[in-house]
């Protein structure tokens, strides 16, 4: 809920992290591919970084429990 990009090291067949694009999702939990993804998520500047935290909220926001009660 506070926007922040997902950096992940599980990967699912069904993601929230790849289906709002929040974040990162490591394919496998190797030492190199973990450090890829941390260099990957560094790399990221200003306004890739702004893109995913508004995503990320976005995310959050649609599995917040009232909103998930009322669809129900």
């Amino acid at each position: 809920a506070s926007g922040t990009p997902i950096f992940s090291t599980v990967w699912n067949n069904h993601s929230v992290i790849r289906s709002y694009d929040a974040g990162l999702e490591c394919k496998d939990q190797s030492l190199s591919t973990m450090l890829a993804g941390l260099e990957t998520c560094l790399s990221w500047d200003e306004a890739e970084r702004a893109r995913l935290q508004a995503n990320a909220k976005k995310a959050a926001q649609q599995f917040d429990f009232k909103i998930l009660s009322d669809r129900l």
